[in-house]
C-alpha cells in the first residue's frame, strides 16, 4: 500500500511544522508530501521546505490572490495544483491534510487497517463529527475515486464535498472512527460562514426539502444564524455548470426518498 499526502496552506508558519512532524513520525510511511502554498505573505514555503531532508516532500506555489480562498469556490484551485502534480505517480490512497492539523502517529495505519472494500473515503475524528462522515482534513481517500473526479476538484463550492459524493455514486461509503483529529489553531480565531455551505449544497444538487432539514438541526443546535446563511446560500445560488453525473445522482437519489415519505403520509 502506497499512500500520499496533500496539504494547501496560507500563511500556516505557525503550524505547518507541527503537521509535516506528525507524518514523519507516521508509522506508515507516505510515498510523497505535496505542500501547496496558496500566495502565503509569510515563512511558510520556507518551514515547509525545512523538512525536505525527513520527507519525500514537493512544495508547490500557488500565486497570491490578495485574499485566504477558504469558504469559496477558488479553494479548489491550489488542490486542483496539487492534485495535477501526484497525477502523475503511481498511488493507492491520499490523505488531506490541513495545515493546521496534526495527527497521531498511528493514524493512517489505524484508517488503512480500518479501510474495508465496502469504504471509499473516511477519516478520523474530532468534536461533531458523526460516524457516516469522513471529516474535510484528515480525510484518507481511494485513487479511483480521485481518478473518478478526473484528478481534480470541481471549481465551484462543492469542490470539499466533491470526494465523499462522488464515492457514494461509485458505491462506496464513508465513515469516520474514533482516531483523534488535533486542530492546532487557538479556537475562534477562523470565523466561518455558512452560506458557502448553502451554495455547495445547490452545486451538489440537494433537493430543497433536504436543504430545509439541514437549516432545522442548525436551529435546534441553537445556531440560527447558520440555518439562515444555509438558506440564503442555497436559494440565491445560480451554478453557471450543469450537475455532474455524480451530483444528478444525488438529487435523484433525495427527490425519490422524500416522495416515498410523503406518499406514506399522503397516499396518491
Amino acid at each position: 500500500m502506497t499512500y500520499v499526502v496533500l496539504i494547501c496552506a496560507r500563511n500556516e508558519e505557525k503550524y505547518i511544522a507541527s503537521c509535516l512532524s506528525a507524518l514523519y513520525f507516521q508509522t506508515m510511511n507516505p510515498e510523497l508530501v505535496v505542500v501547496v502554498d496558496d500566495g502565503s505573505q509569510d515563512e511558510t514555503t520556507q518551514r515547509a521546505q525545512e523538512f525536505s531532508e525527513r520527507l519525500s516532500l514537493k512544495v508547490l506555489r500557488n500565486p497570491d490572490r490578495g485574499f485566504s480562498a477558504v469558504t469559496t469556490y477558488l479553494m479548489a484551485d491550489p488542490y486542483n495544483l496539487g492534485l495535477e502534480y501526484l497525477s502523475k505517480i503511481e498511488w493507492d490512497f491520499l490523505l488531506i491534510l490541513g495545515a493546521d492539523t496534526s495527527i497521531p502517529p498511528n493514524y493512517v495505519e489505524k484508517l488503512y487497517m480500518a479501510m474495508t472494500p465496502q469504504l471509499g473515503a473516511i477519516s478520523g475524528r474530532y468534536s461533531g463529527i458523526p460516524e457516516n462522515y469522513a471529516a474535510a482534513t484528515g480525510r484518507f481517500i481511494r485513487r479511483s475515486i480521485i481518478k473518478k473526479l478526473g484528478d481534480r476538484l470541481p471549481r465551484n463550492y462543492s469542490w470539499e464535498s466533491s470526494v465523499t459524493h462522488c464515492a457514494e455514486y461509485m458505491g462506496y461509503e464513508k465513515r469516520s472512527f474514533p482516531v483523534p483529529i488535533y486542530n492546532l489553531r487557538p479556537p475562534g480565531q477562523r470565523k466561518r460562514s455558512y452560506v458557502g455551505a448553502g451554495r455547495a449544497v445547490k452545486e451538489l444538487g440537494y433537493y430543497w426539502p433536504n436543504v430545509l432539514n439541514k437549516s432545522l438541526i442548525a436551529l435546534k443546535k441553537g445556531k440560527p444564524l447558520m440555518a439562515l446563511q444555509i438558506l440564503y446560500g442555497y436559494f440565491t445560488h445560480k451554478p453557471q455548470t450543469p450537475l455532474p453525473e455524480w451530483a444528478q445522482y444525488i438529487k435523484e437519489r433525495q427527490t425519490k426518498a422524500f416522495k416515498q415519505k410523503i406518499r406514506r403520509i399522503i397516499p396518491w
